[in-house]
């Protein structure tokens, strides 16, 4: 949902089509990451919570590791 919602309000200061493509791929690469997020959370925790010791690179690491995937696939 929070894909969706971004995607489509960056969207929409380009072109009014822009958000529909924006809203599409914002929340396919939202669900992506937060499935790859909640899966290393639930391994990496202790107890209820993670450190910020952990919770930095993983968040970090998660988004630049899309986003490197995304620009890889799109700039060759």
């Amino acid at each position: 949902l929070w894909g969706v919602l971004s995607g489509g309000a960056g969207g929409l200061f380009i072109f009014l089509i822009g958000a529909v493509f924006g809203a599409m791929i914002g929340g396919m690469v939202g669900s992506v990451g937060l499935s790859a997020f909640a899966i290393l959370h639930r391994i990496l925790k202790r107890g209820d919570l993670m450190s910020r010791d952990l919770f930095y690179p993983l968040a970090f690491g998660v988004t630049f590791a899309i986003c490197a995937l995304i620009l890889g696939l799109t700039v060759s």
